[in-house]
């Protein structure tokens, strides 16, 4: 029987409290047991963790000699991952994708939060601490050149496995300014190696992307300098301001579909940001476009992608409103 996926949130958002350390924390945080009442172990995964390593240390050499004490186990395993195991995980994952989806959800929500507490919890710019807003911004602005998914990164803040002194803290308006800064300033590299001569200003181009049935070399600095002028006639036709929370440094503000469609209509239309702001200009004759698309701060429009459709600002006044 499948279970709803609100009360199964709500099941792993609950509490209890681990009988070695005795914190209190969410039941995902506790392994499964089943001779246990609640199906959960009166142990967090931390304790057994700790407790595990510490009866390893006494038996250093444990795993080694059972393996070699008992070979017939060992092939019996090896022929059960190569068979049984894979396929009834498979069928699991089908059967429950939904559940794994929100567990998912729920694990990568804690390490997020986790992990921004220990990098400080506010942005180190404007000092914003709204959590949806918050994201790991690398210091020295080697970002680009980084292999690991934003995810493993947080990871590996949380367990102690890089250099935290590399981030800090920004929320995604800062983070976002910073980049444009960056690229204005000619500071930016890409990781790959120049291409060839830009055609606009004779440097060496780090960008070939392309224009209609040719391929146009320009580098990273021209075009982004033709995006910031059609952006900003964009951004002056609709009003010049976030509608949410009435932001109006244009480096912070991005263009936000209304219907939360713009994943299909970028399907369709598959046109770049230059291509799209031309669009949106051609399209201010007429008045449909006020009920397709505003003017969002980066804040604003993420928050609105986490809350289905509704900035954290006004979640509040949608839930009083039974919205």
């Amino acid at each position: 029987m499948n279970t709803c996926s609100v009360c199964l949130e709500q099941k792993i958002l609950e509490q209890k409290t681990c009988t070695l350390c005795f914190e209190t924390k969410v039941l995902s945080l506790f392994r499964k047991n089943k001779r246990r009442k609640d199906g959960l172990s009166t142990r967090c995964i931390e304790c057994d963790k700790k407790t595990f390593q510490a009866w390893l240390e006494t038996k250093p050499n444990y795993h080694k000699e059972y393996r070699d004490s008992h070979p017939e186990v060992v092939e019996r395993n090896k022929i059960y991952l190569k068979t049984y195991r894979n396929l009834h995980m498979k069928e699991y994952r089908v059967e429950n994708a939904e559940k794994i989806r929100l567990n998912d959800r729920i694990r990568y929500k804690n390490i997020r939060q986790e992990a921004l507490n220990i990098l400080g919890g506010k942005c180190a710019d404007c000092g914003e601490h709204e959590l949806e807003f918050m994201t790991v911004d690398h210091i020295n602005n080697d970002g680009h050149l980084e292999t690991k998914h934003h995810s493993r990164i947080r990871a590996d803040i949380v367990k102690g496995r890089s250099d935290n002194s590399r981030f800090q803290v920004l929320c995604r308006n800062c983070n976002d300014g910073k980049a444009n800064a960056l690229i204005h300033q000619s500071v930016y590299k890409s990781k790959h190696e120049p291409i060839d001569i830009c055609k606009i200003c004779n440097n060496r181009s780090i960008i070939k992307h392309k224009s209609g049935s040719r391929f146009k070399l320009e580098c990273l600095y021209c075009r982004k300098q033709e995006s910031s002028i059609l952006k900003a006639k964009v951004i002056d036709l609709f009003g010049g301001q976030c509608n949410c929370c009435s932001q109006i440094d244009i480096e912070k503000l991005t263009i936000d579909h209304i219907h939360n469609d713009g994943n299909e209509l970028r399907l369709m239309d598959k046109c770049g940001t230059v291509q799209f702001y031309k669009k949106i200009l051609k399209m201010f004759d007429s008045n449909l476009i006020y009920d397709t698309y505003q003017i969002l701060c980066w804040n604003c429009n993420f928050s609105k992608h986490l809350g289905n459709g509704i900035c954290v600002h006004k979640r509040e006044e949608a839930i009083e409103h039974g919205l």
